[in-house]
C-alpha cells in the first residue's frame, strides 16, 4: 500500500527533479522563504512540482501536474536579506491526493509511488553503463558518472538522465513512466541516439594536435 503523507507542494514551471538525485535551489520569494524555513525546523522535506500546461492564465493557485518528487533538504544556507542557498535531495515519488488550504504556501496530502521492479533490470543497467563509457571515450559533453554499485536501478536512470540534460517536459515524461525497464529503455535510446550523432560528425572533427617532442 502507498504511504500518505502530507508535505509542503512548490510547483515551478520548467523544473522536473527526480529521486535520488540533488538540486540545488535559491529561494527568495518570500512565502516559498516561510516554507524552506518551517521545513528546515520540521521534517525537511518539501515535494517538487511542475506547473500545468496554460498556468500563465490560470488563477492562483495555479493547476500543478499530479507527479512530483519530495525531496529532503540537506543543505540550507540562509542568507542576510533572509533569502535562502538550499539543496534537495530527492527521496520519492509521489501522486498528490489532495491539496489542503494553506498559507501563505501549498502543501498536500501525496501518496508515495514506488517504482515496480523487473528480473530484466540487470542487463539493462550494465548496457547503460557501456554506452556512458562509450559516449565519454567519443568525447560526447558528459562528465563521467560514478555509478556505484550500490546506487538503486532509479538512481542510475535518473542521474544519467540530469548530465543528459533532459528538458522538463522529457523530465516528466520519465518520472511518470511507472517500471524500471520502461525507464531503462527511455534513458538508452536517448544515449544512443547521442552517439550515433557523436559517430556521424567524428569525421568532420578536427585532428588533436600531437604533444611536442623535447
Amino acid at each position: 500500500m502507498n504511504k500518505r503523507r502530507t508535505i509542503p507542494i512548490f510547483p515551478l514551471p520548467s523544473l522536473v527533479f527526480l529521486p535520488e538525485t540533488e538540486l540545488p535551489l535559491h529561494i527568495f520569494e518570500p512565502r516559498y522563504c516561510a516554507m524552506v524555513a518551517e521545513a528546515w525546523a520540521g521534517e525537511r522535506i518539501i515535494g517538487m512540482t511542475l506547473l500545468a500546461p496554460g498556468w500563465e492564465e490560470a488563477p492562483e493557485p495555479r493547476p500543478i501536474l499530479d507527479v512530483g518528487c519530495a525531496g529532503e533538504i540537506i543543505s540550507l544556507d540562509e542568507l542576510e536579506d533572509g533569502r535562502f542557498d538550499i539543496v534537495l535531495e530527492g527521496l520519492y515519488r509521489f501522486r498528490v491526493a489532495e491539496e489542503i488550504p494553506h498559507f501563505p504556501y501549498r502543501i498536500a496530502h501525496v501518496l508515495e509511488d514506488p517504482l515496480t521492479r523487473v528480473a530484466s533490470a540487470r542487463s539493462r543497467r550494465a548496457r547503460l553503463v557501456a554506452s556512458l563509457d562509450r559516449l565519454v571515450s567519443s568525447k560526447a559533453p558528459l562528465a563521467k558518472l560514478e555509478l556505484e554499485d550500490a546506487l538503486s536501478d532509479e538512481g542510475v536512470i535518473n542521474q544519467v538522465a540530469v548530465q543528459l540534460g533532459v528538458s522538463s517536459e522529457e523530465g516528466y515524461e520519465l518520472l511518470t513512466m511507472p517500471t524500471v525497464d520502461e525507464r531503462y529503455d527511455w534513458v538508452q535510446r536517448h544515449l544512443d541516439s547521442l552517439q550515433a550523432k557523436l559517430d556521424f560528425l567524428a569525421p568532420y572533427r578536427p585532428l588533436e594536435p600531437k604533444p611536442e617532442l623535447n
